[in-house]
Order: structure tokens, then sequence, then C-alpha cells
């Protein structure tokens, strides 16, 4: 990790050699050090959430929902793979997920509401994948260390569940209807 000795609005970072060679630069993202711990926020946005006051916020939000797989998100940010964002175009480099997320919520005082992908796009037979994938997300978020994905959340560094109340059950019944998304 990098950090300024000082703070200036005319900053420069630059990364060169001495001498003959080749670098290769992947993921870099500068965030400015008053930000809470784990926040890969821009402050301005950070400020903006945080003047909104917010009781909850609900996330993945909208059609991103549909297509989001929450293990994509946790785990280091530097090996989480990069997924195409079916929904907007573009690629979705996974480095704000599931523990960003409620550490995000923590530091505003909002309530996480986590919005679980129900195979919106996905055959009906697939619905019980679907099903297991949300169960294993609540055991990540809520589940003591001591089960398998409340391991795997301590692993990340994240001890204690998180306790999220919260869940919505797919994004809407858009593209489904209302009697299969009821069905799902």
């Amino acid at each position: 990790m990098l950090r300024a000795e000082e703070t200036t609005s005319d900053a420069v970072l630059s990364i060169g050699l001495k001498g003959p060679g080749a670098i290769w630069v992947d993921g870099v993202s500068l965030l400015p050090a008053e930000l809470p711990d784990d926040m890969p926020l821009r402050e301005d946005l950070y400020q903006a959430i945080k003047a909104l006051r917010p009781a909850f916020i609900r996330w993945p939000g909208g059609c991103f929902a549909e297509h989001y797989r929450w293990r994509d998100g946790v785990g280091p940010t530097d090996k989480r793979v990069p997924k195409p964002n079916y929904t907007w175009g573009g690629i979705d480099p996974n480095t704000f997920g599931t523990d960003e997320f409620v550490a995000l919520c923590r530091a505003l005082g909002a309530e996480p509401m986590m919005c679980l992908n129900i195979g919106h796009h996905d055959s009906p037979d697939h619905l019980e994948a679907y099903i297991a994938e949300a169960l294993d997300w609540i055991e990540y978020c809520n589940g003591e260390a001591s089960t398998p994905l409340g391991d795997l959340r301590a692993t990340n560094g994240h001890r204690e569940p998180y306790g999220v109340r919260y869940w919505e059950i797919g994004n809407e019944t858009w593209s489904l209807g209302a009697e299969e998304y009821c069905r799902r």
C-alpha cells in the first residue's frame, strides 16, 4: 500500500524503471485516506451517500442483481475474476462485493439489504442451484465462523457474522411475470 506523506490537489503518481525492463500494471486505484478501511469508493460518492443518511441500502441493485454471483465478489480483490456486465455493458472488476458493501453500510449506519439472484435469465430447471447459492450467501453473511461459509468470511478478514436481516428475493417481476416470480 502506498501512503502519501502530505496531501495536495496537484500530486502526480509516476511508475517507471531505471534501466531496461517491462512493467505490467493492473488494477491501480487511488483512494483518499479519509475513507473508512475497505471502502473502494470515490470520496465524493461516499460523501453524497452519507449526506442522504440512508436507513438501508439495497445491493446489488436493479437489473445487475439478475446476473450477480456473490462468490465472484469475496476474497482478496486482486484474486477476483472480472466478469461481463450483462446489463450495462463493459466489465465488472468485482472490486466491490459483499464485504465492501457491508463495510459501507456499517460506516454509514445503514442496514444492508441483499438482493438475491433467482435466475431471471436462466431456465427454471436451474432454480435449485440459485436457491443453494442464496442459502450459501446467507450463511456467508450470517453464519458463525464454525460454519463452512462463515469460516470463509472469517478467512476474508471478518470473523463476526454480519447479521444481515433484510434479503430481497430477485430484482423484480419484469421478464419473469408475476406468476413465475412468485413461484421462484
